[in-house]
C-alpha cells in the first residue's frame, strides 16, 4: 500500500494492489487545484504497466470539473492499452459532474450509490431533508404515485424498511449530500 498526499492540503490517495488490479483511493477534495496529484498517481501507474485501475470516490468531500481531467487521460491511455479504469462509489455531487460533462455514458461506474439512478438519488436526497411525499413530488414535478414508486426502489436497493432508514443508510454511505444545516435564530 502507497499513499500519495498532495502538496496541497485536503487531498490525498492511497494506492493498493490485488489480483491483477490497482485500487486508488481518494480522500479530500478533487478539483482543479488537487488534479495535479492524481494525475501524477495514474500516470505513474500507467507508465509501470497497470491495465485495470479502480478509482474509489467514496471519501471524496468535494468533486468538481476541475478533477475530470486526470481520469479522462488514464481512461483514454488505459482504453488503447486494453484496460480500463473504473470509478467505483460516486457520490450524487460527483455522478452529476461526470453526466454534465457527458462521461457518465463512456467510462466505467462500479458501486453508484446502491445502483440507484438519477431520479431515486434525487428522491432520497429530499427524504434527508425529511420532506413529505406530497413536497417531494412538488419540487421534483412528478407525482405522489411516482414518488412512492421510486420509493418502494429505494427501500429494495437499500435493503431497508422505512424513510428513516433509507436517509440514515444514504447519508452513512454518503449516497447525498449532507443537509445543510440552518443556525437557529435566537
Amino acid at each position: 500500500m502507497t499513499s500519495i498526499d498532495s502538496p496541497l492540503p485536503g487531498f490525498s490517495v492511497r494506492v493498493t494492489r490485488r489480483e491483477g488490479q490497482v485500487n486508488l483511493k481518494l480522500w479530500g477534495d478533487l478539483t482543479g487545484a488537487t488534479a495535479p496529484s492524481l494525475h501524477d498517481a495514474l500516470s505513474d501507474l500507467i507508465r509501470r504497466g497497470s491495465l485495470m485501475i479502480v478509482v474509489d470516490l467514496s471519501e471524496l468531500s468535494r468533486f468538481r470539473t476541475g478533477g475530470l481531467g486526470p481520469l479522462v487521460s488514464a481512461f483514454k491511455d488505459l482504453r488503447a492499452r486494453g484496460g480500463d479504469l473504473v470509478l467505483h462509489a460516486p457520490s450524487v455531487e460527483a455522478l452529476e459532474v461526470l453526466e454534465a460533462a457527458g462521461l457518465s455514458r463512456t467510462m466505467t461506474i462500479s458501486g453508484a450509490p446502491g445502483a440507484l439512478n438519477r431520479q431515486e438519488l434525487k428522491v432520497l436526497t429530499l427524504v434527508t431533508r425529511a420532506m413529505h411525499n406530497r413536497e417531494i413530488a412538488r419540487e421534483l414535478s412528478i407525482s405522489e404515485a411516482s414518488v412512492r414508486q421510486h420509493l418502494s426502489r429505494i427501500f429494495v436497493k437499500l435493503n431497508v424498511s422505512t424513510r428513516a432508514a433509507a436517509a440514515a443508510s444514504a447519508l452513512r454511505k454518503k449516497l447525498v449530500p449532507l443537509p445543510e444545516t440552518q443556525t437557529p435564530i435566537l
